[in-house]
């Protein structure tokens, strides 16, 4: 059964919340990356992200067995090691996880789609990475952009999260008034889409050919 609850921004800041200072920083450093430069160092920033949320799940499996460190670290350099060679496939199945997001977010809205969840899961997911697949630098740019929006917003809801502790309730915040921080996040993504368009419209990405 798909668990909708892991497409909820709530579940991701209480997530990121959890994690050391240190690694909350990392994932606001490469939010910041993916959403200016994203497509100028788009293999750079889709081994990035794979490494992220490799860590990410390494970490939730450590946690059971009590060596978070050692599972996150490993499970980040296997799957960013993989990402830089399936270039292709990677951007395609990241995108796909986009359009899979977004269309489940329909439950959220109408909860009678409840039923259709995996169904609409589904449907995004293969629109969007056939999608990514057939038209990359702008599935890259519309990636990195919404990744670093997401990214950066979260973690410094997280950050303020950690260090406000009762005198702002961030997570109320998010629960009560996730429209709005949904609007932040696409009026970052729109911001990050047209400075890369803009700004690196006509220069060449940076690929693993670069150095060649």
């Amino acid at each position: 059964m798909l668990q909708t609850n892991k497409f909820q921004l709530l579940y991701w800041l209480d997530s990121i919340s959890r994690l050391p200072l240190a690694l909350v920083l990392l994932i606001l450093g490469c939010g910041v990356l993916f959403l200016v430069y994203g497509k100028m160092i788009f293999q750079i920033a889709i081994v990035l992200n794979a490494a992220v949320m490799a860590g990410y799940i390494g970490w939730s499996i450590g946690l059971q067995t009590g060596r978070p460190y050692l599972w996150a670290i490993g499970f980040a350099i296997v799957f960013g090691i993989l990402a830089w060679p399936m270039l292709h496939i990677a951007v395609a199945f990241f995108v796909g996880m986009v359009g899979m997001t977004l269309l489940v977010q329909l439950v959220f809205i109408w909860p009678k789609l409840s039923e259709l969840t995996p169904i609409l899961a589904a449907i995004g997911f293969i629109v969007f990475a056939i999608l990514g697949w057939k038209l990359l630098i702008p599935a890259v740019i519309l990636f990195t952009s919404l990744e670093g929006a997401t990214m950066t917003t979260l973690a410094t809801l997280a950050i303020v999260n950690q260090f406000a502790g009762s005198n702002i309730n961030i997570r109320w915040l998010v629960f009560g008034k996730s429209a709005i921080i949904t609007l932040i996040i696409f009026a970052l993504t729109a911001v990050g889409i047209i400075y890369q368009m803009k700004s690196f419209g006509d220069k060449p990405p940076i690929t693993a050919s670069s150095n060649k």
